[in-house]
């Protein structure tokens, strides 16, 4: 795991999954109620002038108030779900959404208090 940005300031620690130890140590960091900005991709319905329906997937940065985080270290992703809480014009604010963080992923979390074990 890799800090690439600290500010203690406003609780903020920008963090690189590079192996694959740092999934189980993310797991036990990232807590209900902590915020995490991540790169995403989100699934997009347009409906075309002939009334079909069409599906894209967009990828987006979305930042979540987690609620919950599941682990699976057989393939190596953590799942973190939660509200929405930046604008987006493609996900409403408040909205439910889902954030995967395998290695190699970058991700921003903010905390209201950094414990010493964190």
């Amino acid at each position: 795991m890799k800090i690439i940005h600290s500010d203690r300031q406003k609780g903020l620690v920008k963090i690189l999954l590079d192996r694959p130890e740092d999934i189980w140590n993310c797991y036990n960091l990232i807590l209900p109620g902590d915020h995490l900005e991540s790169s995403t991709f989100r699934r997009i319905q347009t409906e075309t002038a002939g009334g079909q329906k069409d599906s894209d997937r967009i990828r987006i940065t979305l930042r979540l108030k987690i609620e919950a985080v599941d682990v699976d270290l057989t393939v190596g992703i953590i799942r973190c779900k939660g509200k929405n809480c930046t604008e987006s014009p493609h996900l409403k604010l408040g909205a439910y959404h889902s954030i995967d963080l395998p290695i190699g992923q970058t991700f921003k979390l903010w905390k209201e208090e950094w414990d010493s074990v964190a």
